[in-house]
């Protein structure tokens, strides 16, 4: 038999290797975390920009909002479920690359409906962060259960300050300026060689 003085070190190095395994994937979720923050308000800094440009009214911007956040309850509904059956990591994975596929689809987008359906798209596959903070439960122990989720709401909230500017800033590097845009064409009088009549003035 070993001695206790050995089974114990055996038990800590295996404790040891074990926080060092939990501390990797938290902070594999909390990239994934930080990167859904702030790829959300990016696509909605620019969003106003991109209807603008196809010649989208405000009341579609707002209906636009409205989508993303319709089909977002249906990807909380989706990806806990799919989760729970078939683990955290792969659900985490497909919606990342599902949100990739939705930004594709929203920079490419070449008519309003188009845009629509780029929106639908993304707030289907959004569901990584409920996905993300489940996992981070799931890998943690009860004692730093809090701490992890704590650094995960503060993350988020990190992403969220990011995408916002960060969007705001492409657009004003990759955005003509109103001098370079198309102008619209003014249309040709139907009489051009006539000259406006002007009122004389009394004598």
């Amino acid at each position: 038999m070993l001695p206790c003085n050995q089974i114990g070190g055996m038990h800590s190095s295996s404790r040891e290797a074990l926080s060092a395994l939990q501390a990797r994937a938290v902070r594999g979720a909390l990239v994934v975390l930080f990167i859904d923050a702030t790829c959300v308000f990016l696509g909605l800094s620019v969003l106003a920009y991109f209807l603008e440009d196809l010649g989208g009214s405000v009341l579609q911007l707002g209906s636009l909002f409205a989508t993303f956040c319709i089909f977002k309850v249906a990807a909380s509904t989706w990806s806990g479920y799919a989760s729970d059956k078939l683990g955290r990591r792969p659900v985490l994975i497909v919606s990342t690359f599902g949100v990739s596929v939705g930004f594709l689809l929203t920079g490419t987008a070449q008519s309003v409906p188009w845009l629509f359906v780029a929106r639908a798209w993304l707030g289907f596959w959004s569901g990584g962060a409920s996905v993300g903070r489940a996992y981070i439960a799931d890998v943690t122990s009860p004692s730093h259960r809090t701490d992890a989720m704590g650094k995960a709401g503060a993350v988020m909230m990190v992403g969220y300050a990011v995408g916002a500017p960060l969007g705001s800033t492409c657009m004003l590097d990759l955005r003509p300026s109103p001098a370079c845009r198309p102008q619209p064409q003014s249309h040709p009088r139907p009489y051009p060689h006539r000259q406006p009549s002007r009122s004389r003035s009394r004598s």
